[in-house]
């Protein structure tokens, strides 16, 4: 899912809707700054629930159907400069649409 979108001229002033890319962008550093104590530590903080919340949320919004789960990918790029090579730096592992403990959604009766 490609969270940065390219920046239009009247974004010189004040651009709100990039708020979500800077929270990602916020939140993917935070994991990242804990991944050297290992995976379990990194995937207690708050970010990376918010993360896959964030990611959970946009599929259930995209009216994908059939999605049991997902994974996401954290990666360093230079921005504009296509030159260079983005560095993956963490391949969550799979993530379940519903938690266990959530309860399944009821169907609905007409």
């Amino acid at each position: 899912m490609e969270v940065i979108a390219g920046r239009k001229a009247h974004q010189i002033l004040w651009f709100p809707e990039r708020r979500t890319e800077k929270a990602v962008f916020d939140l993917g550093t935070e994991v990242m700054r804990h991944l050297d104590k290992g995976f379990r530590t990194a995937r207690g903080l708050p970010g990376y629930r918010i993360l896959c919340a964030y990611f959970r949320a946009g599929i259930e919004r995209s009216g994908a159907t059939g999605v049991k789960g997902f994974q996401f990918t954290l990666v360093r790029n230079a921005g504009y400069d296509d030159t260079e090579e983005p560095e993956i730096i963490f391949v969550s592992p799979y993530t379940p649409m519903r938690t266990p403990s959530a309860p399944a959604a009821e169907s609905e009766h007409v």
